[in-house]
């Protein structure tokens, strides 16, 4: 009778767990979404266009006194009503810093941020219906402008995401053996989904691969292996095959570098994002030009790993095929400007540099490389190049 009591208690235990993880989940995704760059970004400027008083400046205007307030209450409340769930499960929650920052009165006054607002959208004609789509090109393009005048502003309060660990990989594997055993709905099922998705966002954007002492990674990476096959056995073998790719490249030996250039971006198909291709439209030359430097520098650490040949072999295409459409694209936009113009001839010159740098066509000797854009000559790409007499 005992232990029909207590295999009975376990069994309720396990339904809470599992009712609470959704509830969890559901909490999670409305607070990132609640507090995400594009919503927070589009409510600052539309307020601003609209001439509403703005949620701009913490220390002067209650309105984003009392949205940062709100973030860290619902970050507090999103802790407190989960908290045995999540040890039960083997999970926790991490807030982890967004590239984004509200601003503080440090370094620029209320009217001086309103004044560039506006000088903004009378230089852009982006009014603030455009920035209903936080993925469209305005909204780019005004995020940049934002970032820019953020940092003239000394802003110093950074909005927050949450995310999930697996903080105890027994417990973890556990649960996921429980649905094996007795099923699961379409709701548990859309959770574990989503678990997976932040797992695996969190392995690419946060972990550290060199730090022995980031105990996320190495929770995960003990146990990676495990949680693909139990999420391959309740039938969601879908949901981790970027999970399996991660191990795979674990296994051969180049994580490192494989997590390198998917924190970059450079492998997103031309025209699906803001890559290599793309970066001539919303650069002025200074940072075109570093932007390849650092394509070519991450490009060469790549390639001084023979484990990752492959994967250099893959980058190495995908710049110059990213470097002949930017060129195609630049030189068919003929501007009258006489600084846009520079600007182009400038873009151009920098595509021959990095060119030479990638396809070794001997232009590295040229007049048109300079120094700035010359692989050091402990690098691979340096070694190649003194190799061949071109530098």
């Amino acid at each position: 009778m005992e232990n029909f009591e207590n295999r009975r208690n376990e069994n309720n235990e396990d339904e809470k767990n599992r009712t609470d993880i959704k509830g969890l989940i559901a909490g999670l995704y409305e607070y990132n979404d609640r507090f995400s760059v594009g919503r927070v970004l589009s409510r600052h400027i539309r307020g601003q266009m609209e001439g509403r008083d703005s949620e701009w400046v913490e220390t002067t205007t209650p309105e984003t006194a009392n949205e940062a307030e709100q973030q860290a209450q619902r970050l507090k409340e999103l802790r407190e009503k989960f908290q045995e769930t999540l040890y039960a499960i083997g999970l926790s929650l991490e807030p982890v810093n967004a590239p984004f920052m509200m601003f503080g009165t440090s370094g620029m006054t209320d009217d001086e941020v309103k004044r560039r607002i506006e000088q903004f959208s009378e230089e852009t004609g982006i009014t603030a219906e455009d920035l209903n789509d936080p993925d469209s090109y305005e909204a780019r393009k005004a995020g940049s402008f934002w970032e820019e005048l953020q940092a003239e502003a000394n802003a110093p309060n950074k909005l927050t995401k949450i995310q999930l660990n697996v903080s105890d990989a027994k417990k973890f594997l556990s649960y996921l053996d429980s649905f094996q055993e007795t099923g699961m709905s379409l709701g548990e099922k859309e959770s574990l989904k989503k678990i997976a998705e932040i797992i695996e966002k969190q392995f690419i954007d946060q972990y550290d691969v060199d730090d022995p002492n980031d105990d996320r990674f190495l929770a995960i990476i003990g146990s990676l292996e495990g949680i693909i096959k139990r999420y391959e056995n309740i039938g969601l073998s879908e949901s981790v095959e970027k999970l399996k790719e991660l191990l795979e490249v674990t296994r051969n030996k180049y994580l490192k570098e494989h997590l390198m250039v998917e924190r970059v971006g450079y492998l997103v198909p031309h025209g699906e994002g803001f890559g290599p291709a793309e970066w001539h439209e919303d650069m002025n030359p200074e940072l075109y030009e570093s932007s390849w430097q650092k394509a070519v520098r991450i490009y060469d650490q790549v390639a001084s790993n023979p484990n990752a040949k492959e994967l250099a072999e893959k980058l190495h295409d995908h710049l110059l095929e990213a470097i002949n459409i930017a060129k195609k694209e630049i030189e068919s936009n003929v501007e009258t400007d006489d600084g846009h113009k520079n600007d182009r001839l400038e873009f151009l010159e920098t595509l021959e540099k990095v060119r030479a740098l990638l396809a070794h066509d001997g232009l590295c000797c040229t007049n048109s490389t300079t120094e700035s854009l010359y692989p050091h000559e402990n690098t691979a790409l340096g070694r190649c190049f003194r190799y061949n007499g071109c530098i």
